[in-house]
């Protein structure tokens, strides 16, 4: 198959075909495994965990596809997968240290600073640390609100749960968020205002060319080592 981009459907029809349905899953990992990344990125913040995360996506959404019964889009299932997989990994990551102090709570913000993906300043990193101490429902509203600009209408077939109940949720993530900065003295919306704008421009420097392949490359070797396998069947600014 050449390298031109195939629509949904025609990706679809591919995947159900034995004989066309490898081809077409590196299809799908070349298309989405970018707008997947930043999904992940955006929940675990660091470049190494977000690689670490999208190999269990791919995985999952390979050993899974017989699974896929058309009653979303295939972009929806996969960032389903993608979300689950992020709160698997956050919700593990609490388990290791289940008394997080507010000290190591802090360490968060210098975690992202240090990373060397990370091209955000201090006010970045902080709002991330805000994020974070959001509870998980909270917190992936929030992110597919403010970072994706997601309508409620998508985000309720995606999370399988109200519009009203994702409006709440986003409100009082707003609010909770806003409490964190004015302890700092900060002001939420020029917080927002300057993250959002950043968000805009770095994002080619967030993950420069040749990382941004890692996530891909990742995807083909797993990919490749399980291909043979059986299918399991089993308030804004």
């Amino acid at each position: 198959m050449s390298q031109e981009k195939f629509n949904e459907k025609q990706l679809v029809e591919l995947l159900k075909r034995p004989e066309t349905r490898r081809k077409a899953f590196e299809i799908v990992v070349r298309q989405y495994s970018e707008t997947l990344y930043w999904k992940v990125r955006r929940m675990v913040l660091t470049h190494d965990d977000a690689d670490d995360v999208m190999q269990n996506v791919m995985l999952k959404a390979w050993t899974n596809i017989d699974s896929f019964q058309q009653q979303s889009l295939l972009s929806t299932w996969l960032y389903r997968i993608a979300i689950n997989e992020s709160l698997n990994f956050i919700r593990s990551q609490r388990n290791k240290a289940v008394n997080i102090d507010a000290d190591k709570q802090a360490e968060l913000a210098d975690r992202l600073m240090a990373d060397p993906y990370f091209d955000g300043d201090e006010t970045a990193a902080q709002l991330q640390q805000a994020i974070t101490s959001l509870p998980d429902v909270q917190r992936t509203v929030f992110n597919l609100r403010y970072y994706d600009n997601m309508k409620y209408s998508e985000m309720s077939q995606l999370l399988d749960t109200t519009e009203g109940a994702l409006k709440a949720s986003y409100h009082i993530a707003v609010k909770k968020i806003t409490e964190f900065f004015n302890q700092k003295d900060y002001t939420f919306c020029a917080i927002i205002r300057q993250t959002k704008k950043r968000n805009n421009e770095r994002r080619e420097i967030y993950t420069p060319a040749n990382e941004r392949k890692t996530t891909f490359q990742s995807a083909r070797r797993i990919f490749r080592r399980f291909g043979n396998e059986n299918h399991d069947k089993s308030t804004r600014c």
